[in-house]
């Protein structure tokens, strides 16, 4: 019985950080995805390629020691660039912000 009670508590915290809920409930690749964030393109006139990457504020908590975190979404960054197929000769952050308990990545590929 009191197994179960922690593990409704330990379920009930879990939920505010939906990384970690979404590994408690068993699908690892669900707190992948979160974990990654999301990311958006944009190409002006000129040719000048940006980007935008969100990241939940919290979701990294418990998955990656706080000194690790901002390495950590840094990668995921890169990923997405890459993948993206983007950027061949570079990126950088022009700009960081907390919006609505999220952080805001605006970058710029490099010429």
């Amino acid at each position: 019985m009191h197994t179960g009670k922690c593990a409704l508590a330990f379920l009930l915290l879990s939920a505010c950080n939906p990384t970690t809920a979404a590994l408690v409930s068993g699908q690892p690749n669900t707190a992948l995805d979160i974990a990654s964030g999301s990311g958006a393109v944009q190409r002006d006139q000129e040719g000048r390629v940006t980007f935008r990457h969100a990241f939940a504020e919290n979701h990294l908590n418990g998955l990656v020691a706080p000194e690790l975190q901002e390495d950590t979404r840094l990668n995921y960054i890169g990923q997405f660039v890459a993948e993206e197929n983007i950027c061949p000769n570079g990126w950088k952050i022009d700009r960081k912000t907390i919006v609505a308990d999220a952080f805001l990545y605006e970058g710029s590929c490099r010429n």
